[in-house]
């Protein structure tokens, strides 16, 4: 959907040969199979009917968040109106926290401990913090990340991404580097990222983010402590930890 050539280190899936445009195909078979392990197995269970219509939702609110960062281009160009804090978050929320954090742990409890609600509300409230965070830390990646670590290179500048570092930069630059963004950013070459790049650096935008982390790590782990007894504090530490331990930026 957004052109990349690279994905946890490997060929797109389209772009292999054999593939192309069947990847289409391939993308709905993907989709349709939790719906049929969940008609296999569970057609009994109390939950089998309201995990249909979640991940029919979830479905909505992922397409949703692409939407959202499909939008923020016009006719190829980027939409820097649309470069605000608050739209970085409702992509990562839609894109990133429901499909990958929420819909996968809220699902596992549904099953597994039925009448905890209370559990679920705070469960949810932390999986969307973390969604937000693996959202800017994808978009801080995509900009510093080695890409032998992450598998993938780059294109989020020359693609005129809304990402958490042209939010923040926007916020923060003065009007000659805010004619720079605005001229160089979403361009395709090389010298053009550079450009941006620089701009970020005179911003300290990756100083920035990591502030961000760490306040966003305190948070988190605060709203993991004050869940009830029978919350799985140990288990979403550990994921909390994993996920905040990345070391994959490229060295100086």
């Amino acid at each position: 959907m957004d052109g990349s050539d690279t994905r946890r280190g490997l060929p797109c899936w389209y772009k292999n040969d054999d593939v192309q445009l069947r990847a289409i195909n391939d993308a709905v078979f993907v989709q349709h199979c939790p719906y049929l392990l969940l008609n296999k197995y569970f057609t009994k269970h109390y939950f089998h009917l309201p995990a249909l219509n979640w991940l029919n939702k979830m479905t909505v609110i992922t397409t949703t968040g692409q939407i959202m960062d499909l939008f923020c281009l016009l006719n190829g160009k980027p939409r820097f109106d649309a470069f605000t804090m608050d739209r970085v978050r409702l992509i990562a929320r839609y894109k990133g926290a429901y499909p990958e954090f929420i819909s996968p742990v809220l699902l596992a409890l549904k099953f597994a401990k039925p009448n905890y609600v209370n559990t679920y509300k705070q469960a949810k409230l932390v999986l969307c913090e973390l969604g937000h965070y693996f959202g800017a830390q994808n978009d801080i990646l995509d900009c510093y990340g080695d890409p032998l670590i992450t598998g993938k290179v780059g294109t989020d500048i020359r693609d005129g991404k809304c990402t958490w570092l042209i939010a923040k930069a926007l916020e923060k630059a003065t009007d000659n580097q805010m004619q720079m963004l605005k001229r160089y950013y979403g361009r395709p070459d090389f010298q053009s990222d550079l450009k941006i790049k620089s701009v970020y650096e005179q911003l300290n935008i990756l100083e920035d983010f990591l502030a961000y982390e760490e306040e966003s790590y305190n948070q988190i782990c605060k709203l993991i402590k004050e869940m009830p007894e029978e919350f799985p504090q140990d288990y979403f530490l550990k994921f909390v930890n994993a996920l905040y331990g990345r070391n994959v930026f490229m060295s100086p």
